[in-house]
Order: C-alpha cells, then structure tokens, then sequence
C-alpha cells in the first residue's frame, strides 16, 4: 500500500527556472523548492487552436497521481507524483530523478546504439519493440535489466497506458564512472582510442602492455584508484545504471473518457467499457502487428515465464482491491475545501479508475497458462 496520500504542495513562490519543451501539448516546467531540489510540475492536457479547446483530458495528472499510489501498493518502481497548485492552477509535482552525480538517459539513446536511425526514423513508434529495448540493453552490458522492463510493460497494461515511447523510459547514470561506455559505443571507439579516454595520451605504450596483461590492467586501478578487481570489472562492463523509476503515466486509466460516458461504461456488461478494456495499446509492441493490451498480457505469460512469475509473486499478489478502492476515493482529499472543486475526480470517474485496474488484474489472473 502507498505509504500516504498525495500531498498538496502550493508553489506559487517557488523558483521557476525554465520551460520544457512539450510540443504543444501538457504544460510543463521545472521549479526548485525553498531547500534547493527540482521538481517538475506539470498539468492535464489542453490543446487550443485558434483560441478554442480542441482535446482535453482535466484527469490527466490525477492519472500520474494513482498509478504512482497503484504502483507503491504492488511495491514497483513507479516515480512519485503528488498535487500541486500553482497560481490557482492544479497539477502533478515530481522530484527530479537524478542526483547532482547522475544523468537521465533516455531510451532513444540507449536503441540508437544498436539502430542508429531509430531516432530520426519518422516511423520510429511502430519499430519500439521490446525486442529491440532487450537487445539496446544488452548491448551496453546490462541485459540485468530484461525482467524490469518487462515489468514496466505489465504495468503499462495494467493501467492502460498508451504512451511509453521511448523517451518515456529511461536509466540513471551515475557520472562518476571512470569508463565511459557508452561514449565508445557510440563514437565508435578503437580499445586504444577507448583507454585513451582514462589516462594520458603518453601513456598509450603502457596500455598497451596492459591489453596483453590483465593483471597489470587491474593493478592499475588497484594502485590509482583503490579499487578491488570485482570493483574494476563492474566498472569496465558499466554497471553504474538504475533503471528509472516509471514515469509519465498520465496517458492512463481513461483519461480521455468523458464525463457524460462514465455511467454508461460502469453498467453491468457495458459495452462500452468492453470496448475499451479490448482496444487499447501500449506504445512498448511486442509483434509486428500493433498489439492489446490484453493480447500484450498474454503473450508475456506465455513467452517470459519467469520474469511474470517474479511480477505476480513479488509485486500483484500484493493488490487489495478494497485498499486500492480506498485510496481512489481518497486522492483529493488534501485539497482545500474551496478554490479547486472544478479538479476534484468525480465518483463515478473513482468506480471507473478501480473498475480499469480490477478488470485487468482480473485478466493477468485469468490468462495464466496451466
């Protein structure tokens, strides 16, 4: 279970201190609170063209806001989101990831090592194969990280989000890494050229002597930097990643429903909802062909085993409908008592949110092969 309700955090006085480019859609920038750390504060969708609204989804941050509380029950991952009001407007808040020392790296740069083009390709949506993110993985030493994607794309199906493109997923680096791989991967670096990177050029003689001597090479760094030889390998093979926690989320549990369809979709064998529940997509395919949701769920259980085996031991079997139940209904509940009716999630909006991860649970249970 979450360990608390979202909190409310007003930040008209905190620090603004750049726009984030979002293409015209979620508004978004980055503030710095009153001890120094970054936050970033973002709202629901609003597309306006000439001066009228042409999408909206208001429920879009509060979509942030449970699948964090969602993913804190079944112990995953997820980054945390909280409320947040800046000058009468109501939004998502987020802590900045990486510390002083670390660096996002997002997933386009971790595919363009295996696919180069992968970032200009106009099609680049339909190529995002899990596949592909397993082989971008391994490629840079740290295929460690197969069963936490795999993880994410479960979750992604549990939420119903459409929007796991490849800059929505990303690692940590540490930047205090004395090998800096993935420059040689990426430029495409010679061994001498990549241990030039690390010392003085005059010393190139040296390593190469150390390219023929291991022992000389781990000496080195035993002698020059303290370090033990189980120390210099996980080095060498730059195993300075995190995974990052799961984040933008918001492109879930039926943000773009309507509020005049909600009492339709929460009948008894609506098909509305059917529809729904069958139709969606996550962004992350595992075909060639634009997969469900429910399809996605299923292909998982049938081809990772083992790591839906974790998923569902380590992490599902701790959903408690009635708790998450209570937590829905009690997500606006630090809000003031007036100035932010018009933001608070309906009730019929709080029975569709539980009915959209129950139902897909249910299906994850159902799907298990025998």
């Amino acid at each position: 279970m979450a360990d608390s309700y979202p909190r409310l955090f007003v930040i008209d006085d905190w620090e603004r201190l750049y726009e984030m480019n979002t293409s015209g859609t979620r508004s978004k920038f980055v503030v710095l609170s009153p001890n120094n750390e970054s936050y970033y504060f973002k709202t629901s969708l609003k597309k306006i063209v000439d001066g009228k609204v042409v999408k909206e989804f208001p429920s879009e941050f509060w979509s942030e806001i449970v699948a964090y509380q969602l993913g804190a029950m079944l112990k995953l991952p997820v980054l945390r989101y909280d409320i947040a009001a800046y000058k009468n407007v109501l939004g998502c808040i987020s802590k900045n990831m990486a510390k002083d020392d670390e660096e996002i790296t997002e997933g386009v740069r971790i595919i363009a090592n295996v696919m180069p083009s992968f970032p200009v390709d106009p099609d680049y949506k339909q190529k995002h194969f899990l596949d592909l993110v397993q082989k971008s993985l391994a490629r840079i030493g740290i295929s460690k990280f197969k069963r936490i994607a795999i993880e994410m794309l479960l979750f992604d199906c549990i939420i119903g989000n459409t929007d796991r493109h490849s800059e929505n997923w990303a690692l940590i680096k540490k930047n205090k890494t004395l090998l800096k791989l993935d420059d040689a991967i990426t430029r495409k670096l010679s061994f001498i050229e990549f241990l030039e990177l690390l010392i003085n050029k005059e010393l190139r003689n040296e390593w190469l002597e150390f390219r023929r001597n291991r022992r000389l090479f781990f000496a080195y760094f035993n002698r020059e930097f303290n370090l033990t030889r189980e120390e210099t390998i996980r080095l060498i093979h730059d195993n300075t990643y995190e995974f990052a926690p799961f984040f933008d989320n918001g492109s879930s549990l039926g943000r773009e429903i309507s509020e005049d369809r909600l009492q339709v979709m929460l009948q008894d064998n609506s098909r509305s909802f059917e529809k729904y529940f069958s139709n969606g997509c996550p962004d992350i395919r595992v075909s060639e062909r634009k997969t469900t949701f429910n399809d996605t769920i299923v292909y998982l259980l049938e081809n990772y085993p083992e790591e839906c085996a974790h998923f569902l031991s380590n992490h599902l079997n701790r959903y408690n409908k009635e708790k998450f139940t209570r937590i829905v209904n009690n997500i606006d509940c630090s809000l003031p008592p007036t100035g932010f009716e018009s933001y608070r999630l309906s009730e019929l909006r709080k029975r569709l949110i539980v009915k959209i991860i129950d139902s897909r649970i249910t299906h994850i249970y159902n799907n298990i092969p025998i």
